[in-house]
This record gives C-alpha cells, structure tokens and sequence, in this order.
C-alpha cells in the first residue's frame, strides 16, 4: 500500500523486492495452513517455498521448520488481505470522494485490527 500511495518514487527495485517478500509470505500462508492441518509434511513445505518462492534450499528448510512453530507466521498476508477488504468497503462507501490515502490513514489510526481464522 505504501507503493501505491507514492512511497519510492516509482523505484523499481522496491517493487522487487515487494513481490519477493509477498510470495514468500503467501507461501506462508499456504503452508501454515496446510501443516497444521496434516496436508503437508514439513519436506513438502520446503519444497513449496523452493518452488513458489524460489528460495535457496536452506532457507525453504528455515522457513518450512518456522509454520510449525511460529503463531504470527501467516499472521502478516491475513492482516493484509483485511486491510485491501477494508479499503474496498470504504471505497464503496465513499464511491467519486475515495481518496486512498484518507481511507488507509483512518484504518491505521485504528488501536488494533482484530482477526479470527
């Protein structure tokens, strides 16, 4: 979001990187979900961030090894897709008056933004 309000100026490399940290993170997402419900073994997790997020093999290990213990490893995309489904709704509320940067500094002046999975 911070791209799209202007942060960087457009710099390319910013937005490389933010693509490489959002696979990584929606593999996460994916994997935690999947370990914790006896979808997936901990070698098919890493193998997934091998594949999807094109992580060295170390690293995918690390990362697999993580979902089964970290309770904030999927925490970051669910909190995301929140806020993009909050910003919608306000969108559609404020119809021609939307302007992004007004909707997302009021959902960020919010104390806490709660979830439930």
């Amino acid at each position: 979001m911070l791209l799209e309000a202007g942060y960087g100026n457009s710099d390319p490399h910013l937005r490389l990187a933010q693509l490489g940290d959002a696979l990584m993170r929606d593999c996460r997402l994916i994997c935690a979900i999947k370990l914790h419900t006896e979808a997936m073994t901990i070698e098919e997790a890493a193998r997934f961030f091998e594949e999807h997020a094109y992580m060295a093999p170390i690293a995918a290990a690390h990362e697999a090894r993580r979902g089964i213990y970290d309770p904030s490893y999927l925490t970051y995309t669910l909190g995301k897709m929140i806020l993009l489904k909050l910003r919608a709704n306000y969108q559609t509320a404020q119809g021609s008056q939307f302007k992004s940067a007004e909707g997302e500094s009021g959902i960020t002046r919010c104390d806490r933004v709660t979830h439930t999975i």
